[in-house]
């Protein structure tokens, strides 16, 4: 058996419920089919995920690990469902790229020509925001890109490159 996206989407919320009947709930399924489904991820990965005793479910140290994993698998698949969506549909022409105000100087305007010339078609819309923001707005799908500044908190789930590093000097 392979593990397929309802097997991650069924543990993850037994993990986060720790409780097959409010994670069946929480999935509007009964709970014995989530209790086989659960059983079934556990066959297929030779390793058990949860401790469970009459009154409480754990995670294992392999469960702490494989739900990190799980939603980020997750996190990923609604992306790329989200993306091609929008790939789909007749507004694809506009992308949202947020900016602190340092990027306004030095790496922004060479990033929009190196964009303009790749997809001329595609419309930018920009939008000066501070780092906390524009983290807020990529984590919640409202902006596409940010160009950020250091230091970065609060950013479980995103992808982040360094594009240039600079210091500033007070005179």
């Amino acid at each position: 058996m392979s593990v397929d996206l309802h097997h991650l989407r069924h543990f993850v919320a037994v993990a986060e419920e720790l409780h097959f009947g409010r994670a069946a709930a929480r999935l509007h399924m009964a709970q014995p089919p989530l209790s086989q489904s659960i059983r079934r991820l556990e066959a297929a990965l030779g390793f058990p995920l949860f401790v469970r005793t009459q009154r409480r479910v754990e995670l294992t140290p392999a469960g702490q690990v494989f739900l990190t994993e799980a939603r980020r698998t997750l996190q990923q698949m609604d992306e790329g469902v989200r993306m091609a969506r929008r790939a789909a549909s007749e507004d694809l022409a506009e992308i949202s790229i947020t900016f602190t105000s340092a990027a306004l100087y030095r790496v922004l305007p060479a990033a929009l020509r190196a964009h303009r010339e790749r997809f001329p078609m595609v419309d930018v819309r920009l939008d000066e925001r501070s780092t906390d923001a524009q983290l807020a707005g990529l984590q919640d799908g409202s902006i596409d890109v940010g160009f950020v500044t250091p230091p970065l908190k609060g950013m479980s789930g995103l992808e982040v490159e360094m594009i240039v590093s600079a210091h500033f000097h007070a005179r």
